[in-house]
């Protein structure tokens, strides 16, 4: 009886990400590797030939650790030269098993010092590679080599049934401005078999530009007209809900409410940034929108990431809308049914449950802090032609890529007032500081939050638990702390939350669920335990909780570490991170720095919410966001 193959067990392609063998095409070289015949010694140029080792390998006289050196005659020109390479030991190296008199294929870069000829980033060369351009492909961790892949690639670049079938998949993907067939079956043979490193080079740059057009094509293809996305949104009505409001719109907000109504208004589904930190009235530029989309008799949802800010901004509309609007908020077990006419709700995940019992579909879906929120959650309130309003402080990288790249548009908020933090990470050597500070500030009858990322009971995780630190800081400030956790039921909460407010307690120990959406008065001190267990958009929306009304305020990152000039790499890149939230207090900023270091991820596809974008062609393949938006002017390609 034949082998039966493992249900869990991949083929070679599934293991690149690729369904078929002739789609693992586009998966591009990272650069390289010239073995072209050149037996001339020139300063700065390309190298490879045959030479006689002299000598074994020896430490350089400059004594540099894990550098080696081997003495070689290039016998075609009678030149001695010198080849460099590092490793640990000799017998660590490609170079191991060559002795002095051997013959030996090597490539690598000349460089000369004074009348010496050293060989650089030397590598010897197998008879087989001579006179061939050897691509180099970024391995997959655990699964296949860069051999491995180059190897398999080099079968499936043959057979032409593959290079055709990965073409027509091309063409389909870039839409109109493709080219012809033929053009891109050469260009594939180009990148995985080049004749030269011209040809190479030249491969990569066409499948960066066609990724690029890919892209593109996929956002002309989300912009085509649907009748169901047009919200005809009364202007009139929208001008008298302006003036219940009990304060004065900023430019920043009135500029984005007409914006996003605008928007609304055309054939298009829109996909809608609305970019403002805590505390620019992110909540009266979607509501607005919102309920004039209701009174003009489309459905509308506010998806909230958690309870406590469901219940805020129901409150708000409530209390402002009430008399025009039927705005309701949903939660577990909520029984009410929108029959004949549209429905305002507003909830967290009891949306979806509730929208699959009614049929419920929302015209307009308004998403408080996306980041909180897969794509199947999202696509349970959408129909077809759904818009889509995305309100953050600091949206995930794929959604800044989407924005830079013209796929989203993009509304930005200004703060009401100037906020004055100052953030400050804190070493255990400096918690003191901290301790007089809560003791300044709560003598001044200010608030101060204290977020901690453990719930547990295990006794190594005990100081990180918000119960225990809870205990502790009761010790210090009897009856003046309260806990905040997402284990309480929700009538706890709402009463720990209301005490804060009142001033009822000046102390709050909470787990990140005070993140979003929960406004604290005269809060001053935000101190984050271990900082280094969240991204820095989450820390942001932290530190937004402080100085919400232009009060000084500090924000504390409290590591769990020293900072010393011999951190380990691990903790370098957390402290370079952390440090990006002590330049700056800009949201927008923020995510485009977040963006830059981890990349924008699919813009296509949510299957990615960061890391390089490779929409098409894949790895050593990818283009910015930037480079899309420079790109929407131009020509098709």
């Amino acid at each position: 009886m034949g082998s039966v193959k493992s249900k869990n067990k991949k083929e070679w392609y599934e293991k690149l990400g690729f369904e078929h063998p002739a789609l693992t095409l586009l998966y591009a070289p990272k650069r390289y590797e010239d073995y072209t015949h050149c037996p001339i010694i020139f300063p700065d140029h390309h190298f490879c030939d045959e030479v006689e080792i002299l000598t074994l390998p020896e430490p350089p006289a400059s004594g540099r650790r894990s550098q080696w050196q081997i003495r070689a005659l290039h016998r075609t020109s009678g030149i001695e030269i010198i080849i460099s390479f590092f490793a640990p030991h000799p017998k660590a190296s490609e170079w191991r098993d060559y002795a002095p008199g051997q013959t030996v294929l090597v490539k690598g870069i000349i460089k000369q010092y004074g009348t010496r000829f050293y060989l650089n980033k030397a590598k010897p060369v197998s008879a087989s590679l001579l006179n061939r351009i050897q691509p180099v492909y970024p391995p997959i961790k655990g699964k296949l080599s860069a051999k491995d892949i180059a190897d398999r690639l080099s079968e499936v670049v043959s057979n032409d049934f593959h290079v055709h079938r990965c073409a027509s998949f091309i063409s389909a993907q870039m839409g109109p401005s493709a080219p012809e067939i033929q053009k891109i079956s050469r260009m594939l043979r180009a990148m995985h078999a080049p004749q030269n490193m011209y040809e190479a080079e030249l491969a990569l740059q066409r499948a960066k530009e066609w990724t690029i057009a890919s892209i593109r094509a996929f956002q002309e293809s989300e912009r085509t007209p649907n009748k169901k996305s047009a919200l005809l949104v009364d202007w009139f009505s929208l001008q008298l809900f302006k003036t219940k409001l009990p304060f004065r719109l900023s430019p920043s907000q009135e500029k984005a409410i007409e914006g996003i109504v605008a928007e609304l208004g055309t054939p298009y589904p829109s996909k809608i940034l609305l970019s403002g930190d805590v505390g620019s009235g992110k909540t009266a530029a979607y509501l607005l929108p919102a309920v004039a989309s209701w009174v003009s008799k489309y459905n509308v949802a506010i998806l909230a990431p958690n309870l406590p800010l469901a219940n805020e901004i129901y409150k708000s509309a409530h209390a402002l809308f009430s008399d025009v609007a039927d705005i309701r908020l949903i939660t577990a077990g909520s029984d009410y049914k929108p029959k004949q006419r549209p429905a305002l709700v507003i909830g967290t995940t009891a949306l979806f449950g509730w929208a699959k019992k009614n049929n419920f579909k929302a015209d307009l879906l308004i998403i408080d802090e996306q980041q909180k929120y897969g794509v199947r959650q999202k696509k349970a309130l959408m129909h077809e032609g759904t818009n889509v309003v995305e309100a953050t402080a600091t949206c995930i990288p794929r959604t800044m890529g989407q924005a830079l790249s013209g796929g989203m548009k993009i509304f930005r908020l200004e703060p009401h007032v100037h906020k004055m933090i100052t953030t400050k990470l804190l070493t255990p050597s400096m918690k003191g500081e901290l301790l007089q500070k809560v003791r300044e500030e709560v003598s001044k009858g200010n608030r101060c939050l204290f977020i901690y990322p453990a719930l547990n009971t295990n006794k190594d995780e005990m100081r990180l638990n918000v119960v225990a630190a809870y205990e502790a800081w009761e010790k210090l400030f009897p009856g003046d702390v309260a806990m905040l956790h997402g284990r309480m039921k929700p009538e706890e909460k709402t009463e720990t939350i209301e005490r804060m407010q009142k001033g009822e307690a000046h102390i709050l120990v909470s787990t990140s669920l005070i993140e979003v959406g929960i406004t604290i008065p005269k809060l001053t001190v935000a101190a984050i335990i271990r900082p280094d267990k969240y991204g820095v958009s989450t820390i942001h929306q932290m530190r937004g909780r402080a100085g919400r009304d232009g009060s000084e305020a500090w924000c504390y990152l409290v590591l769990d570490f020293e900072i010393t000039d011999d951190l380990p790499k691990n903790k370098r890149e957390i402290v370079e991170r952390l440090s990006a939230l002590c330049s700056t207090q800009d949201g927008f900023r923020l995510a485009e720095l977040d963006m830059q270091a981890r990349g924008a991820g699919s813009l296509i596809s949510e299957a990615s919410q960061h890391g390089k974008t490779r929409d098409l062609f894949r790895g050593g393949v990818h283009v910015s966001p930037e480079e899309i938006m420079a790109t929407q002017t131009e020509k098709p390609l």
